[in-house]
Parts: C-alpha cells; sequence; structure tokens
C-alpha cells in the first residue's frame, strides 16, 4: 500500500484499457444476483466505444458462460436470465469486463451487485478484480477487516475469496477474533484453503469453528481480521453476514488492515482540519456509525459540530477521543436515530486513512447496511460529478444524502443538477446546499410514470467540489434496506 497522497497522485496518469470487478453470485429458487450500471463513460468522459465482456464462473474457476452485454444507458443485468443451470453457478463468480480503445483510466468499473431474496436485498459495489496485464503481478500477504460480523443463531459471518490465473498450493488463510472493547485477541484460526485458477470459496466462520470456539465468543462484541497470500489480483473481498432462515447474504467488502507504526499521516495546519467525518440521518431511518481500531495507532480529539437537515452546521464545545489502532484501542461507535447533521473533525496530525462503516437500519430491519467508506483526508481531490444507481421496486424508497462541507469550513453555497433516469424516462431536479450543511432528495418508484425495472439510475453535478453523496433505499413495511456510497 502507498501512502493516500502517492495513491490520489499516482491516479492522474493511469492509462488502462481494461476495467474489472468480480462478485461472487448467490443463485437459487429464491436467490438472485443482480448487476446494475449507467454509461457513465459517455456522459462523464465522452468515450463512445466502450464494451461489455461478462464472465460467469464455477467456484473451480471452470468458464460457464462468456458473453457481450449491450451497454445501455441504464443496465440492469439478472444473472439469473443467464443461465438455466443455478446450482452449477451458486458460490462462483461473475467477472466484468468495460473494454475500451480510449483510456478508461480508473481500472475499477463503478457497478454495484445487489443481492436479492424474495423479501430482502443487499448491495456492494465493485471491490476485488484481476489485475491489467501492465500492473506487476507480485506475490504478497493480504490482511483484510473492517465488516460486521454477528454471530446469533440466525446468522453466520462469510468471506468470499477468489482467484486469479495464478494460485499457490498448500495455501491458507488465517483469522483473528478480537474484542470491541480493548482489541484483546480472542481466538486464532488457521483455515487450509482449496484454490484453483480463477475459482472462487465461500467461507462460513461458523462452518470453520468448533463448538467449543463458538461458545468462547458467544455474548461477546468481536470483529475479525483475516489474511491470506494473493497473485494476480486486488484482493478486496466481499463480505459481511448470511441470515439462514431468509437465505440472505447481507454484504459489503473489507478494508485493508494497516500497520498500526505506519507512517502514512496528514499534517496539521492552522486553518483547516486534518480529517472528518460527516454523520447525518433522516426517519424513519436510523444511523450509526462503526471504525474498527485496524489503522495507523493515534489518540485523535474529535471535534462535533451540529446542525438540522438543511441548515448549516454551528460548532459546539464538544469533542471525543478515539483511539484508532494499535494495542488496547476499541471499536468507535455513534448512533444517531433522529433528523440531524453533525461533522467530527480532527484539526492535530492524523492518520490519512481511518475506516468507518455506516449502519442504517430501520425499526424492523432483519440487518443493517454496513456501508464502507471513511474519514475525509484534506488531500481528497476535488469532485463535481456523483452517480449511482437506488432501487425501484414497489414500497421501496431512496433518500440521497448530499453533503457539503470542507476542512476550513468555508464551503460554498453548492447548486446541483440531478436527473434520475432509465432507458425511457428521466427525472430532473434541482437543489441547493447550503455552506457546511447536508441536504437531501427523495425518489419514490411512483414518480417513475413509463419505466419498467427493478432499478434507477442517477447522476448529480454541483456547482462546487466539495460535496459526497449518499444513498439509502428501503422498504418500510419489512424493514429491508441498503446503502452505499456514490460513484
Amino acid at each position: 500500500m502507498t501512502t493516500l497522497a502517492k495513491d490520489f497522485q499516482n491516479r492522474t496518469s493511469w492509462f488502462n484499457n481494461r476495467a474489472s470487478c468480480i462478485f461472487p453470485v448467490f443463485l437459487g429458487e429464491f436467490n438472485d444476483t443482480h448487476l446494475v450500471f449507467q454509461n457513465y463513460w459517455g456522459w462523464k468522459n465522452n468515450i463512445e466505444k466502450v464494451f461489455c465482456i461478462l464472465r460467469l464462473r464455477n467456484s473451480l474457476g471452470e468458464s460457464i458462460l462468456n458473453t457481450q452485454i449491450e451497454i445501455e444507458i441504464h443496465n440492469e443485468i439478472k444473472v439469473s436470465n443467464l443461465i438455466e443451470d443455478k446450482p452449477l453457478i451458486n458460490g462462483g463468480t461473475v467477472e466484468i469486463e468495460i473494454i475500451s480503445p480510449e483510456n478508461l483510466g480508473y481500472p475499477f468499473p463503478a457497478i454495484l451487485a445487489f443481492y436479492v431474496t424474495k423479501d430482502q436485498k443487499s448491495v456492494v459495489h465493485a471491490a476485488g478484480r484481476i489485475l491489467n496485464s501492465n500492473e506487476t503481478f507480485n506475490h504478497g500477504r493480504w490482511k483484510e477487516s473492517n465488516f460486521t460480523i454477528t454471530l446469533e443463531d440466525d446468522f453466520s459471518p462469510f468471506i468470499c475469496l477468489f482467484y486469479g490465473q495464478y494460485v499457490k498450493n498448500n495455501s491458507e488463510i488465517k483469522l483473528i477474533f478480537k474484542d470491541y472493547n480493548d482489541n484483546s485477541i480472542l481466538l486464532k484460526k488457521t483455515y487450509s484453503l482449496k484454490p484453483s485458477p480463477f475459482g472462487s470459496e465461500v467461507l462460513y466462520i461458523k462452518d470453520l469453528l468448533s463448538n467449543a470456539e463458538l461458545r468462547l465468543l458467544d455474548k461477546k462484541k468481536v470483529f475479525t481480521i483475516f489474511e491470506t497470500e494473493i497473485k494476480g489480483i486486488f484482493g478486496r473481498f466481499v463480505v459481511g453476514n448470511f441470515h439462514l432462515p431468509t437465505n440472505q447474504h447481507f454484504t459489503t467488502h473489507s478494508f485493508q488492515y494497516i500497520n498500526p507504526d505506519s507512517e502514512d499521516r496528514i499534517s496539521a495546519s492552522n486553518d483547516e482540519s486534518s480529517t472528518f467525518l460527516p454523520i447525518f440521518n433522516k426517519k424513519p431511518l436510523r444511523a450509526s456509525i462503526v471504525s474498527f481500531p485496524t489503522n495507523i495507532q493515534e489518540n485523535l480529539k474529535l471535534n462535533i459540530s451540529k446542525g438540522k437537515i438543511d441548515e448549516s452546521l454551528k460548532s459546539t464545545d464538544e469533542f471525543i477521543h478515539i483511539q484508532t489502532g494499535g494495542d488496547k484501542a476499541s471499536v468507535f461507535e455513534y448512533k444517531l436515530d433522529k433528523d440531524a447533521f453533525l461533522k467530527l473533525e480532527s484539526f492535530s496530525d492524523a492518520p490519512s486513512r481511518i475506516n468507518v462503516n455506516y449502519n442504517f437500519s430501520l425499526e424492523n430491519s432483519l440487518h443493517a447496511t454496513d456501508l464502507a467508506t471513511g474519514f475525509k483526508a484534506k488531500i481528497y481531490p476535488p469532485k463535481k460529478n456523483h452517480w449511482g444507481s437506488s432501487i425501484l421496486e414497489k414500497d421501496w424508497k431512496t433518500i440521497i444524502f448530499i453533503r457539503n462541507l470542507d476542512h476550513k469550513s468555508k464551503s460554498n453555497e453548492a447548486v446541483c443538477s440531478f436527473e434520475a433516469f432509465l432507458n425511457e424516462e428521466i427525472i430532473k431536479k434541482e437543489i441547493v446546499v447550503k455552506p457546511e450543511s447536508c441536504n437531501v432528495i427523495e425518489i419514490d418508484g411512483e414518480e417513475f410514470k413509463k419505466g419498467s425495472g427493478d432499478y434507477f439510475s442517477w447522476k448529480l453535478n454541483a456547482s462546487e467540489t466539495t460535496l459526497e453523496v449518499f444513498w439509502v433505499s428501503y422498504n418500510k413495511l419489512n424493514g429491508a434496506i441498503c446503502a452505499e456510497h456514490s460513484f
């Protein structure tokens, strides 16, 4: 891992004709995997020649289907419609390649995978991929963490591993289970893997642990760090919790564990914060944030500013301390169950990367969203375009949160043009986001009069570069909920 500043610098010179991602596939009588994306290559970068190749592989890495997908303005691909023998591919992978003679730049495509059962949905954005031929294929230990695990009776945490062209015989995965309260190690476990070229494995943690080991973790809040050896892939993995009664995989992606002694830090300055985190909520949602102590070691003081939705923040005398990593650190949690907007910010030296998960839920939700993101260090590049896709189905509603903050607390009023669209219909809105505030756009499926489908896409262009956008889709009747940050 390079420093965050070096990472952003390197991105400006990337040249890639191929962008790709890999998702696990879960199919069955009541399960499906849906891939959703829009043609942002066209409207954002004016790239006309873009081709989409979709590959289905079973868990052994054997090719089941290779096909070209015609790219539309808005795209929904239901994997169940591509193959008749669903058990053959269940637990395998789907790889999507975007190829163009022009420079695509970023080697990840902006694609969402929705995991769907009768009443529930979960979502995760493109996370892992097989490296491009112009990238270095080094062997390396890959250490991942930063997701909620639930060991209640009806749940089993899971980790979806995938492999590239190169695999190592006698490969293993090492699991460490740690206590929320003091970061102490409760259990270590090593498990033998069965990798095959382009294959995959879904590991259900309860299946890997003995009854005695499960009893050791019982009634404790724990998180896990896992480590394995990889080559030829970018090993960001789809992880989460499997709900046995509904057969639903509640998904997010892992984040890399960072050496607590790393020097990747942001220096403080007199007139701006080094890093900040927005927290926002609108009823009937309930929000909480979780940050695992898997970052650079720092006892970080965070000043708190508060406000309401569509009102500029006001500074307070309140502050909190979080221990971001190292021995004796604890998991940091903050809950918000009313309509409100907060900004937590540090004015001292701080780690460049601090992982955070946004957990949105309803009162009747089976599982919260576990949206993976992080603090925003002052070196993040400016951004005017934001886009994504959300759920259109009956009884579902979407809230799009738009925060407008900068590190000097002097952001300008942002005028935003918003379009929600299917291939045959567009809904246009304009919204103003005040300085140092958060505003929302709410979309009900009934607003689309002619369109059909389970999802819609959207894009937002802002007059200012200080925005960040998140979306939450929910069904108030049954508590189903999913969320992501925008691309």
